[in-house]
């Protein structure tokens, strides 16, 4: 999953498949565990993302009917969490921690051109 604002500056979340990726290592963050879903899906991400609730706590919809102050405090930590662990996978690659700004990106994605040619900038 991949954090990106849309054109309006608001941010939301992509799903984008493992072929527009391409694989520098074959290591795995430290932090990364197999979460199995009910249905038998899988995933690979850190155990602090697979909290029940964490990726609705980052951007909470005005039908949670929790108090203000709770559905507050679960964003605040969701984002701690997501924070924590992201930098964690970037310093373990060796690079800067990502951006605390919120909402904004922690990275940017650009799909392979269609013709395998890098795009201009």
């Amino acid at each position: 999953m991949i954090h990106e604002p849309d054109d309006g500056g608001a941010f939301d979340w992509a799903w984008w498949s493992l072929d527009l990726f391409e694989i520098t290592s074959p290591a795995l963050p430290t932090n990364w565990v197999l979460h199995r879903h009910e249905g038998g899906e899988v995933d690979l991400l850190p155990a602090a993302w697979c909290r029940p609730g964490h990726w609705d706590d980052l951007d909470p919809s005005e039908l949670d009917e929790r108090p203000a102050d709770v559905r507050a405090a679960a964003t605040r930590r969701a984002w701690a969490d997501y924070h924590s662990e992201r930098d964690r996978i970037l310093a373990e690659a060796g690079r800067e921690p990502g951006r605390r700004e919120l909402p904004g990106p922690s990275c940017s994605f650009r799909p392979a051109a269609q013709d395998d040619q890098a795009p201009a900038d």
